[in-house]
């Protein structure tokens, strides 16, 4: 017996169990603020190019980012699949800031992630990753 899985998200349809394409290493590519692409944040999780994220199966989540020329890990992190799997819960503790949101997925495949979410002061941040 075959089992045919899928997710339907605003950039297509996910084939396959999200938890399964979720996990692994990634690459944060590019960062959009309002829809508009930044290079620098103030939210050093959110910086491009300069933060790799680890999913981990069962909840774990690292991130290692590269401040001011020095690689820093993340103390703590986690994340979960929400509301039927479209939904990305993260908490993440880096360079003494906490991350704590709910984030939309607008795409999730084997080798690319898009998620939005919005900031504590109603800024809403759109990060795309590619797979390692």
């Amino acid at each position: 017996m075959l089992a045919f899985v899928s997710c339907r998200y605003e950039e297509g349809i996910g084939i396959g169990d999200p938890e399964e394409r979720l996990a692994g290493y990634w690459l944060l590519q590019e960062t959009h603020l309002n829809g508009k692409p930044v290079d620098t944040s103030i939210y050093n999780a959110n910086i491009p190019h300069m933060n790799f994220y680890a999913f981990f199966y069962y909840g774990p989540l690292s991130v290692t980012s590269f401040i001011n020329n020095a690689m820093v890990e993340s103390k703590s992190g986690s994340w979960k699949l929400v509301d039927k799997k479209r939904n990305l819960e993260i908490f993440l503790l880096l360079y003494n800031k906490t991350y704590n949101y709910k984030a939309k997925i607008v795409k999730l495949s084997n080798k690319e992630l898009k998620y939005k979410y919005s900031d504590p002061q109603g800024d809403e941040w759109m990060l795309h990753f590619f797979k390692r």
